[in-house]
């Protein structure tokens, strides 16, 4: 059954499954009204109140750090119910360094969010703080967590009623602010497994403006940049919304901030090439918009290109994913369709840009939505679920129900796909894998932390792990 994740390979480690599913604590309902956004050339109306579920007390936190003594070990466990997307950042670590999840599910209107109540790693579900919920109108499409290094994490949804929304979370009071409605026309797919359309991605840049970029009604990609007020819970845009795509037939955008040199880039699937591509565009500094650039240039064989579906959802199964190092070198990871000399789709695509261009390299290795880390080393993961089509040599990411890494070597040359966690009798991992990273609030980047979910997929239950 199709479903996004990815997967890449590394040096052979055997991480240890531990801890067992979180209770979700139940709290007692407020009522969130929705906030302003401060006046534009283009304001944007208000959606209706939100019933809003917290923790009647807050869990009582010890001055004990969890795992922070000795060196960091490799983990994986599960956390509590929720899933993960491949596009988004769903997962955050603070400067108090202290870790969130931000969490929905197939066919749910509830988000969760998760926090560990120690500051360190957390090695089971018993270090995390009863689930704070919250109760949409519509059933939640995708998540991304937009961290401003400070106090505010933006939670940004997208639902099935075409909304797009920002709920800023004080990690200072463990609460949501009211929600604030950024727009009412994007895209919407509400047939099958629709999780994994992805439709937002949002990311804080160096000067603290909040950037956003969603998927339109009508197949457009549309950018907007903003400043925060905490105190008044108001979002001021700088400028009007701006399209990024220029042909249309644009879903699946990713957006990224450079940590090097402050500039926002935005990538899409552009179904209106034949055959579909992946598509890029960058905004200076200034805020001028440079050319659409073509980022999938691999020359493929005749029927083959940029994976695509609208079975179960639209393009569930694919990123892309995309990252910027400290020195402005951009990596992004997709998957391919339909191989006749494979014998399926998924085939994985590894492309980085060093400032001359896009190099899209096919590796030997199937997954679908696989997600690329980065640690300050400079080391590079693409994590993923198996794929029956890899090399039975690469057992058991031969199967695409245990989720799998890979690591690029220091010869540049990616190294052998190991297994994360295979199938348990409660479900398997064929899933999607969210990272944690950012341009700003990128706390402990010395350990690459992403989460996951395990099957089924209309109750799916979200999974911590680490690599040190």
């Amino acid at each position: 059954m199709p479903n996004k994740f990815n997967f890449k390979f590394i040096l052979i480690l055997s991480l240890i499954l531990s801890g067992c599913v979180a209770e979700t604590g139940t709290a007692s309902p407020t009522t969130v009204v929705e906030a302003t956004i401060a006046p534009s050339a283009s304001p944007v109306p208000m959606s209706t109140d939100i019933p809003v579920s917290t923790p009647t007390s807050a869990p009582v936190e010890t001055s004990t750090p969890v795992g922070t003594s000795g060196p960091v070990t490799s983990a994986v466990f599960p956390v509590g119910p929720g899933g993960a997307d491949v596009i988004p950042h769903q997962i955050v670590r603070t400067n108090t360094d202290h870790l969130y999840i931000f969490s929905s599910s197939q066919g749910s209107k509830v988000l969760r969010t998760y926090r560990t109540l120690n500051p360190g790693f957390p090695n089971g579900a018993s270090d995390f703080a009863p689930a704070i919920e919250f109760t949409e109108t519509r059933d939640i499409m995708s998540v991304d967590a937009v961290y401003d290094g400070k106090e505010f994490i933006h939670v940004i949804i997208n639902t099935l009623a075409g909304e797009v929304k920002d709920y800023p979370f004080d990690t200072t009071t463990n609460s949501y602010k009211p929600a604030i409605t950024l727009a009412n026309d994007s895209g919407v797919i509400d047939s099958g497994l629709y999780i994994g359309t992805s439709g937002v991605s949002g990311m804080v840049d160096l000067n603290g403006n909040i950037h956003l970029a969603y998927w339109k009604n009508d197949d457009h990609i549309l950018h907007r940049a903003y400043t925060y007020d905490g105190t008044a819970n108001s979002l001021t845009p700088l400028g009007d919304f701006v399209q990024v795509d220029t042909a249309g037939k644009a879903n699946h955008p990713v957006l990224v901030v450079s940590p090097a040199d402050n500039t926002v880039t935005v990538a899409w699937i552009s179904e209106s090439d034949n055959p579909t591509l992946i598509r890029a565009r960058t905004r200076t500094v200034a805020g001028d918009w440079g050319d659409v650039e073509i980022a999938s240039t691999f020359q493929f064989p005749s029927g083959v290109s940029v994976w695509t579906s609208k079975d179960n959802g639209l393009n569930i199964d694919q990123g892309p994913s995309l990252l910027i190092d400290s020195s402005g070198v951009k990596y992004m990871v997709y998957i391919e369709s339909f191989n006749g000399a494979i014998g399926d789709y998924g085939r994985s695509h590894y492309v980085m840009n060093n400032g001359s261009g896009w190099v899209d390299t096919a590796l030997d290795f199937l997954t679908h939505d696989p997600a690329l880390a980065l640690n300050a080393s400079g080391e590079i993961y693409i994590i993923g679920h198996g794929h029956h089509r890899n090399p039975a040599a690469e057992e058991p990411c031969y199967s695409m129900d245990t989720m799998c890494y890979v690591k690029m070597n220091v010869d540049g040359k990616w190294g052998i796909p190991t297994s994360l966690i295979q199938k348990t009798d409660q479900g398997s991992f064929d899933s999607s894998p969210s990272v944690k990273w950012s341009a700003v609030g990128f706390n402990r980047p010395e350990v690459t932390e992403f989460i996951f979910f395990m099957t089924p997929y209309d109750n799916p239950t979200v999974y911590y792990a680490r690599l040190p």
